[in-house]
């Protein structure tokens, strides 16, 4: 074979060698680029959010049973009880506590000794309740914890790390980040029962037909509105019995649960012109009434239909 006929194969030869090795270049080329779309990197060591509470909101309905707890006043009728951790005790926040004949006699059992009132420790069981935010405390058993069993049952479970004991009981507040959080709960709480506790006083005045505690409204028709000082109250709707001078009923005030918020949202955004169908359990506190909604209809304007139910 002559030169002239090699020439074609070895100029091919050398194309393909010059191709084969610019491919590769751009291969190598393209896995330098930046990625375009990152895959999202997890910060495991990520610090806690800021303002997270110590004490989580707990859902309405649970129960708390046989809790340490001492009695702070949030006004000059209204009260909350603040927990003692003790064992192996979930902390738990301060809790506004609800009108009952229960808390009436927790109360002037707290201030019938010689000392402050936060002195009386308490151990109490009870349901909770949630509104606009907040926890309420309905007290269903208590009982005073005597001197003798406070000193074992009152003091804290012993830590993870070694701390020395205090010689006496830690003061209810202190100052340190759990306790100032505490405090601005209770300032919280303050606020929160200050209509319900002024209702409370213009109510304590006037005679009324009391019922017992534990009685039950079933299925009345009344209005939602708000009480002289601000409060919320059910307005039953006497019908035929007013008319023929027969016992009136007198309005309750309405205890904070979630289903008051419901029922104030409501009357809030129709006004006083709508009326609803309640059921509900009864509990005295002083002179007065209080009605814990447990169900409730609104009934159509003018009618006696129902036209929600919760």
């Amino acid at each position: 074979m002559t030169r002239a006929a090699h020439r074609p194969s070895i100029a091919a030869a050398i194309l393909h060698a010059i191709l084969a090795a610019l491919a590769t270049g751009l291969a190598h080329a393209q896995t330098e680029l930046p990625e375009l779309n990152p895959p999202v990197r997890l910060e495991i060591d990520a610090a806690p959010e800021r303002g997270a509470s110590r004490f989580p909101l707990l859902p309405e309905g649970a129960y708390l049973s046989e809790r340490l707890a001492r009695l702070r006043q949030v006004g000059t009728h209204a009260s909350a009880v603040v927990f003692i951790r003790a064992g192996a005790d979930e902390p738990l926040r301060p809790m506004a506590l609800l009108p009952s004949a229960n808390t009436q006699a927790m109360e002037q059992l707290a201030g019938a000794g010689d000392g402050p009132a936060g002195d009386v420790l308490f151990e109490v069981s009870g349901q909770v309740f949630t509104s606009r935010g907040m926890n309420f405390f309905l007290p269903l058993l208590f009982r005073v914890v005597s001197d003798e069993e406070r000193e074992t049952r009152a003091r804290p479970a012993a830590p993870m790390e070694p701390e020395p004991e205090p010689e006496v009981d830690p003061p209810l507040l202190a100052e340190n980040p759990v306790e100032v959080e505490v405090e601005s709960l209770i300032r919280e709480l303050e606020a929160a029962t200050a209509a319900a506790e002024a209702e409370r006083t213009a109510g304590a005045g006037r005679p009324a037909m009391l019922q017992r505690e534990g009685g039950v409204v079933t299925l009345r028709r009344g209005r939602v509105l708000r009480g002289a000082s601000g409060g919320w109250v059910f307005a039953f709707d006497n019908g035929v019995a007013s008319l023929d001078g027969g016992p009136v009923d007198e309005p309750m005030g309405l205890m904070p649960c979630s289903l008051l918020d419901e029922m104030a949202s409501i009357a809030s955004r129709r006004g006083e012109h709508v009326t609803m169908t309640v059921s509900g359990r009864v509990f005295l506190y002083g002179q007065q009434n209080y009605l814990l909604p447990t169900m409730f209809f609104v009934n159509r304007s003018g009618e006696g239909g129902l036209t929600s139910a919760h």
